[in-house]
């Protein structure tokens, strides 16, 4: 709702509202240069000046524009509406007044509720005045109770000095005591230095025991681990001697198999030179010529001699063969040879250095039994030390052991008398320490109370000065609201006016009969386009060709019914554009063309333009009922104003219809003749009785040529079968305008 009104407010309200701010600008610049006695007081009966301020200048300008509306923006207009038109029309104005009435129940809720808020506010602001007050008072109990406070706190004091008299008394006491018991102290030192030069020899020759001890196990170990490595030793040495005696047995067929392998080397050489000496012979028979060859051929057909030569030819040939895997079989076995040679030189190696680590075992060895015997010996030597050692600690443990009980027998009395002392000090220590703890906690109880204080009163300045702000964002916002609702209730009242100004106007417009409606005059000679046969019987056009309809789209205007009413923003600035436009006089006789109240009426339509030459001058308009011309309306029966709505945009030869219909509009050849003016015929008197309602009166059956009235609807169907109704009387627009100009 709010969108829809700032879509329709015109840019005379926002020049308005600015006017309003340099006014209470100015006026309050006024208001401070006058004089004392001539100022005005803080607010007027019991409400702030700028409500009062801000009621009386909307009021003036109001009447400023009621005034301009009413009597100044009086226009002369005529119109080409159909009853369907004016239907849809009202009822977007009844919708927008039930919009209104909704808004301005809504901004009344409001009002209450930012009411409730304010007086909410009022009260938590009194409910802090009432907790800022019981703070004050509790702070002045925590005053009077710190004052309490400060004089126990200096009867403290004084026993505090007492006190610390009686500690300087009793400290001196304890220092005599002191002094006494470092004497004490300095002669039982002297006899525990003594003491402990005793415990430090036992301690050494303690600690050369275990040293002695020590190494006695160490060289068991060392001993016994020696054991192990000869027992080892002599077992990794009788390992090698087995190994030994196995490489010595292997080699030994080493050299058998190297003495055999020479042998058939001989034997091998040997049928190598077979070899040679065969290839030889190969090579020589492959030099021959081929005479020889085809000698040989020739004696080879003969017989006997062929089959021998052929023969040694094969024996030779498995000698080559054996020959060559001979070769082959030695070269295998030489590389074992090699193979068995290395194996036997690493061995040989392994056996040296086996040989020179078990002498050096051996070596070794002798070294650790030497050490063996001399270690023992001084181990028995230690063990007569140690002997005689402990006899002698033994004797003076037990003369230190008798002067120690007669030391601790002493030590006792004088611990008794001392912890008597003690006790004392202890006693008065532990009052001084209480009443210093005592002192420290009034002292922390008075900060903190102070603290707490201090916080709190600050917490109830910053509650307080919270809750200032808030009344006063309340104030402002009630203000705020107050002007609103001003505002709402003028435009509310406005609204109003125009309504009542819309339904007067209309019911005087329409209080003639419903039968006497004419319709505009033609002029000039029937135009070539002139239809003729194109009407029916009744008088009615033909419905439009179906080539004529317009496409079928997708856009929501070509699915709209025919109740779909053009929107509120576009009828506002049609009606803008009209009202800047110059209006002509009435040079064109027009006709009411319903019997329904609409505010479109008054909007300047321009009449269709004529055919032909110019004709005579217009007639004068006939009275639907016999009487006078209508004349234009009083001022106080004026137009409503067109912020809101309005006539449809008009275009250069007339206002474009708005698309109440699927089809095509109408053209000048589906206009019955009898629309563009009367034939002279008498006024038709209305019928006896009491006139019906506005939204009851039916108009009478279109009668022909002859019969004046306006024509009734005609569906019309679409390609998609929709029918939607067109009166017959619809203006031409501005396509068949041009269409038809000559």
């Amino acid at each position: 709702m709010d969108s829809q009104l700032s879509l329709t407010s015109p840019p005379a309200e926002i020049e308005n509202t600015a006017f309003f701010v340099f006014l209470l600008s100015r006026l309050q610049e006024v208001i401070t240069a006058l004089p004392e006695e001539w100022r005005p007081g803080p607010n007027f009966h019991g409400v702030p000046w700028e409500p009062v301020v801000a009621t009386l200048v909307v009021g003036a300008l109001t009447v400023l524009m009621f005034f301009w509306r009413t009597v100044l923006a009086i226009k002369g207009r005529t119109y080409q509406l159909t009853e369907k038109q004016l239907r849809d029309k009202i009822q977007q104005l009844l919708k927008e007044k039930s919009d209104a009435a909704n808004k301005i129940t809504e901004l009344n809720d409001m009002i209450k509720e930012r009411e409730e808020q304010l007086k909410n506010s009022e009260k938590s602001l009194s409910s802090s005045q009432q907790e800022v007050k019981g703070l004050k008072s509790h702070h002045q109990k925590l005053q009077s109770q710190w004052e309490q406070m400060s004089g126990s706190v200096s009867q403290l004091n004084q026993k505090i000095v007492d006190t610390q008299e009686e500690n300087s008394n009793l400290n001196e006491k304890i220092a005599k005591m002191h002094q006494r018991i470092e004497k004490y102290q300095k002669t039982l030192k002297s006899y525990d230095e003594e003491r402990a030069k005793v415990h430090v020899l036992m301690d050494e020759a303690k600690l050369r025991e275990d040293a002695l001890k020590a190494q006695v196990l160490s060289f068991e170990k060392e001993n016994g681990a020696l054991k192990e490595h000869k027992t080892s030793l002599l077992r990794d040495a009788k390992d090698w001697q087995e190994k030994h005696k196995k490489l010595s047995e292997e080699i030994r067929v080493y050299h058998k198999s190297q003495k055999e392998l020479e042998d058939s080397l001989v034997h091998k050489e040997n049928e190598i030179d077979v070899l040679s000496s065969c290839i030889a012979e190969l090579n020589r028979l492959g030099a021959c010529d081929p005479a020889e060859l085809q000698k040989d051929d020739a004696k080879m057909s003969n017989g006997e001699d062929a089959e021998k030569k052929m023969d040694s030819m094969r024996l030779r040939i498995k000698q080559m063969m054996d020959v060559s895997r001979i070769k082959a079989t030695l070269g295998v076995i030489e590389d074992e040879r090699n193979r068995y040679m290395e194996s036997l030189l690493a061995e040989q190696k392994a056996r040296q250095e086996l040989e020179e680590q078990y002498q050096k075992v051996m070596l070794d060895q002798m070294n650790l039994n030497n050490e063996k015997t001399h270690l023992e010996n001084q181990f028995k030597t230690l063990q007569q030390r140690l002997e005689i050692t402990t006899e002698l600690y033994q004797q003076k443990e037990n003369a230190l052991q008798q002067k120690l009980t007669q030391e601790e027998l002493e030590r006792r009395e004088k611990e008794l008398k001392l912890s008597e002392v003690d006790s004392k000090a202890l006693c008065s220590e532990e009052e001084v320490r209480a009443l210093k703890q005592k002192i420290k906690d009034i002292e922390e109880e008075m900060q903190q109370n102070e603290r707490s204080l201090k916080s709190e009163v600050a917490v109830q300045e910053k509650k307080a000065h919270e809750n200032w702000l808030k009344a006063r964002t309340s104030e402002r916002t009630l203000v705020e609201e107050r002007r609103e609702s001003a505002t709402l209730r003028q435009k509310l009242v406005e609204y109003r006016d125009k309504i009542s100004d819309l339904e007067q106007s209309l019911f005087k417009l329409n209080s003639g009969p419903p039968d006497r409606h004419v319709p505009p005059q033609r002029r000039g000679a029937r135009p070539p386009s002139d239809p003729h046969g194109r009407f029916s019987d009744l008088g009615h056009p033909l419905p439009s060709r179906p080539e004529m309809f317009p496409p079928m789209t997708s856009s929501p205007c070509a699915h709209d019914g025919p109740m779909q009413t053009a929107p509120v923003s576009e009828t506002a600035e049609a009606s803008e554009q009209v009202s800047s436009e110059p209006i002509e006089p009435l040079s064109k006789s027009q006709s009411q063309g319903s019997f329904l109240p609409s505010p479109i009426r008054d909007s300047p339509v321009p009449p269709p333009k004529s055919y032909g030459p110019p004709g005579m001058p217009p007639m004068m308009i006939r009275p639907p009922n016999g009487h006078l011309p209508m004349m234009p309306p009083e001022p106080r029966f004026r137009a409503p104003p067109m912020d809101s709505y309005g006539p449809p945009p008009i275009g250069p030869f007339g206002p474009v219809p708005p698309p109440f219909g699927r089809g095509p509009p109408l053209g000048p050849r589906d206009i019955p003749p009898e629309f563009f003016g009367p034939r002279g015929l008498p006024p038709r008197h209305f019928p006896p009785g009491p006139l019906p309602p506005p939204g009851a009166m039916i108009p009478p059956p279109y009668g022909g040529r002859g019969f004046q009235g306006p024509p009734p609807l005609i569906p019309q169907r679409s390609r998609d079968g929709e029918g939607s109704a067109t009166p017959a009387n619809d203006p031409p627009t501005d396509a068949s305008h041009q269409h038809s100009e000559p």
